[in-house]
């Protein structure tokens, strides 16, 4: 079961805290580094769903929202890979 409504919390906070600056002192690779510190201890230890916590946001931060890797281009927050033209979403690596 997903904690749906931690992971649109933390959505609502990595939008903030983009809007408020915050991320625009750390170079972009820390910066995505952050992120996906924040994705897999809410995903690892509180349930939630990486898609919904990045939702909107993969752009932004140039981390797809699957499989959480991090990409230049993104389709619908979605890498390549992961957009799979058509084949449907891949399931998110372990790490």
């Amino acid at each position: 079961m997903s904690n749906h409504g931690g992971g649109y919390l933390l959505n609502d906070v990595l939008r903030l805290m983009d809007e408020h600056l915050v991320f625009q002192a750390l170079a972009e690779n820390r910066r995505r580094e952050v992120v996906r510190e924040v994705v897999d201890l809410a995903c690892e230890e509180h349930g939630c769903d990486p898609g919904e916590i990045l939702d909107g946001l993969g752009q932004r931060f140039g981390i797809c929202s699957c499989c959480l890797e991090p990409a230049e281009e993104l389709v619908d927050d979605l890498c390549r890979a992961c957009s799979g033209e058509g084949r449907g979403r891949r399931l998110r690596k372990a790490r």
